[in-house]
């Protein structure tokens, strides 16, 4: 049973599968009024470089936060430690997670000599990636409605700073 509501005709598919419902038409991809496509031309000219800071309160109350810069890096070459293409993620787009991780050894004396470990992973398959679409809608000069379709790819980098610091309690 179909429902005629805001979205819905109230009719069903040819095949009795589902349901009919409205549409913009024609359909993204098919309408050949396309105004503007754009497109990077080079993912190597963009650099990525990101600061991380963490504090251990317990063992160090006055202490400044620990802080890391990271190395500097292109696009592409972030892109090759994930396993992924500049040509890929210019299709479908990408989601990476750089995960900074402190073990900190407090016996060690001076907190600030530690050293984060950085795991970059690529969290989405590669079919998916990362993009939306975007509308724009308005009337031409007949008066008639139109739209355009902004279909947007990119690079979503989540970034994300753990640490654990250990002393020894020797009673």
């Amino acid at each position: 049973m179909c429902i005629r509501d805001r979205y819905g005709t109230g009719q069903c598919a040819g095949t009795g599968a589902g349901c009919l419902e409205y549409v913009w038409c024609p359909a993204e991809g098919v309408n050949s009024l396309r105004t503007l496509d754009m497109e990077l031309q080079r993912l190597g000219t963009y650099t990525v470089q990101f600061q991380s800071a963490i504090s251990f309160p317990v063992f160090d109350p006055d202490g400044v936060p620990l802080q890391y810069n990271h190395t500097e890096m292109t696009l592409t070459e972030l892109l090759a430690q994930v396993g992924a293409t500049e040509e890929e993620a210019m299709q479908t787009g990408a989601v990476i997670s750089a995960r900074v991780m402190y073990e900190c050894d407090a016996d060690a004396g001076d907190l600030q000599a530690c050293v984060p470990t950085v795991t970059l992973r690529r969290l989405d398959n590669e079919n998916s990636g990362f993009s939306f679409r975007r509308a724009s809608y308005y009337y031409k000069d007949d008066g008639e409605r139109a739209r355009d379709v902004s279909r947007l790819v990119g690079i979503r980098i989540t970034l994300s700073a753990y640490g654990v610091a250990t002393r020894s309690n020797m009673l």
